[in-house]
């Protein structure tokens, strides 16, 4: 049975297993790549994805391989990866 994808597009595709879906409320998806084993499931919304994005490191793949849908689903928001970058850019120091 495929994983329900309504009005969804396709938001993010460089996983190895999964690719991300997001539909027009901010809902992820996460669908199973055939032949990766792997189950579908619910991703979370755009705030679960910023939290993630808070953890990450600079080169994690996470901020690799988003769409042009993906990306507007995010636009507008910052995490705090960004904001240390931007800090230590201007001269301050990260406390991370």
């Amino acid at each position: 049975m495929a994983y329900p994808l309504l009005n969804s597009a396709l938001a993010k595709q460089d996983h190895v297993n999964w690719e991300l879906w997001v539909n027009p409320r901010g809902q992820f998806s996460a669908v199973a790549k055939p032949g990766s084993g792997a189950q579908s499931t619910h991703f979370g919304d755009v705030a679960h994805v910023v939290r993630l994005m808070n953890h990450a490191t600079q080169s994690d793949a996470l901020f690799q391989g988003w769409t042009e849908a993906g990306r507007a689903a995010l636009r507008g928001l910052h995490t705090s990866l960004v904001s240390r970058r931007i800090q230590v850019a201007a001269g301050g120091k990260s406390h991370v």
